[in-house]
């Protein structure tokens, strides 16, 4: 199976690569309600504001995190 580069993401060195496992681990055991909570964080956050057009249910969840890291 061939990944398009622009799906890749940027090269890590080797302590970020270790820093990426840490919070992917870290995230993979919040708790559910957390989680969700912080999702719904994310959801609000991408639709206030300068993006107050935004109809929710049209609303991307990549688009949403590209507006959280703004």
């Amino acid at each position: 199976m061939v990944v398009p580069v622009e799906c890749v993401g940027p090269r890590l060195d080797g302590a970020a690569r270790m820093s990426e496992r840490v919070l992917v681990w870290l995230a993979w055991r919040l708790p559910r309600r957390l989680a969700y909570w912080a999702a719904i964080r994310v959801g609000v956050h991408a639709t206030r504001g300068r993006w107050s057009h935004q109809v929710v249910p049209e609303l991307y969840l990549v688009d949403a995190l590209k507006r959280w890291g703004e």
